[in-house]
């Protein structure tokens, strides 16, 4: 892919402010970085750790590779014992897949202990689709160092994606059929990030094997076919017969960071062409929106997490509130569908004034796979 003009000019202000910002997100004391920031007048605030989102921010960095990225990492290097540590002692296999592949970019001795314990504990059936596209990224990052029980395991993972992919909407489920109450209550509802994590999984498996995965093409020109009039990524959709149940939140990370992890990837391996979607979405982020606002806010050196509805709940399921939630479910059971093609009006949404470090991670990340001229 080759971004240019003003799209390649937004990626490398968004990259400057990434690599600039995090590290005032990180907490030197627990060795983590935030769960959230928001900007005052006297620079950053940040709530909270959070373990998940410092191993992607050690993703985002250690793919990202400039000088700049290495030398963060170096000061934040206690960052991946305190992840293993963390990985090692937990059954949340997004923590213990992300971290093993954050261990992996860095060639780090611990990898091997948190891929024992990730080995422990996949069970594919039970797994989100999002953890089992982190465990084939994390397992395929270095598939030499596999051996026979960590290739069963990939193995596994991309059969119960694969069989998770609905013909009829070009989509992944979000989780398999009746494999949890959660799964029953949302049978009908699946997420972008439910589509990117798998894209980006089963184009590592497909990248070292040289494996023809027909869905990763399919699924990434269903995506595309279903962005916004302004290039957002809209947020929920109905695995079984397509379209879109919830537009919002539209996320900044799903624009500048998520969808070229996914679909930037996918140019890579041949399987589409996807350059004007990812500057469109750009063009979002920089001020083409429902607000006419600046989500990347150069002069300030911040990037805000989303545009929302009003009244939405940040930390609610999906960044819905409660009233929200339960509207999308009932939706989602009577089979109604939002327009793709049409944006709700300013007066309906509102800016959520937040950042979260692992949007920049995954900024660095997918910035990582944009050709400059001098590479």
């Amino acid at each position: 892919m080759k971004l240019e003009g003003e799209a390649l000019k937004a990626m490398d202000g968004l990259r400057a402010v990434a690599l600039e910002r995090l590290g005032e997100m990180w907490d030197e004391g627990k060795s983590l970085f935030s769960h959230k920031a928001r900007l005052e007048p006297g620079g950053i605030e940040n709530s909270g750790s959070n373990t998940l989102y410092s191993a992607m921010c050690l993703v985002g960095l250690g793919r990202e590779g400039s000088p700049q990225a290495r030398a963060l990492l170096e000061r934040v290097e206690t960052t991946y014992s305190a992840v293993a540590e963390a990985a090692r002692a937990t059954s949340d296999v997004s923590l213990l897949a992300t971290a093993a592949w954050a261990l992996a970019l860095a060639n780090h001795p611990e990898r091997e202990a948190v891929v024992r314990v990730l080995l422990s504990t996949l069970r594919p059936r039970r797994a989100t689709s999002m953890e089992l596209g982190l465990v084939l990224a994390g397992l395929e990052q270095a598939p030499a160092a596999l051996g026979a029980e960590g290739r069963a395991a990939s193995d596994a993972a991309v059969a119960e994606l694969r069989s998770r992919f609905c013909e009829r909407s070009g989509l992944f489920r979000g989780t398999a059929v009746g494999a949890s109450r959660h799964a029953v209550v949302h049978h009908g509802i699946t997420s972008f990030a439910s589509q990117v994590y798998p894209l980006v999984g089963l184009s590592a498996r497909a990248r070292n094997d040289s494996q023809d995965i027909p869905e990763l093409r399919r699924c990434g020109e269903r995506l595309a076919s279903m962005q916004g009039p302004d290039g957002q990524w809209w947020w929920l959709y109905a695995p079984s017969k397509g379209g879109v149940v919830e537009r919002y939140p539209v996320y900044s990370v799903h624009q500048h960071g998520m969808a070229f992890m996914a679909l930037a990837g996918l140019e890579a391996l041949g399987l589409g062409r996807f350059t004007g979607e990812l500057a469109k979405g750009l063009a979002w982020v920089n001020g083409k929106n429902e607000l006419g606002v600046r989500l990347f806010d150069a002069e300030r050196r911040f990037v805000y997490r989303a545009i929302q509805r009003r009244g939405s709940d940040p930390d609610g399921y999906g960044g819905l509130s409660r009233a929200q939630h339960v509207a999308v479910v009932l939706a989602s059971f009577a089979g109604r569908r939002e327009n793709p093609g049409a944006s709700l009006g300013p007066d309906r949404l509102e800016l959520l004034a937040e950042c979260r470090p692992y949007e920049l991670g995954w900024l660095l990340y997918g910035s990582a796979l944009v050709p400059r001229a001098s590479s």
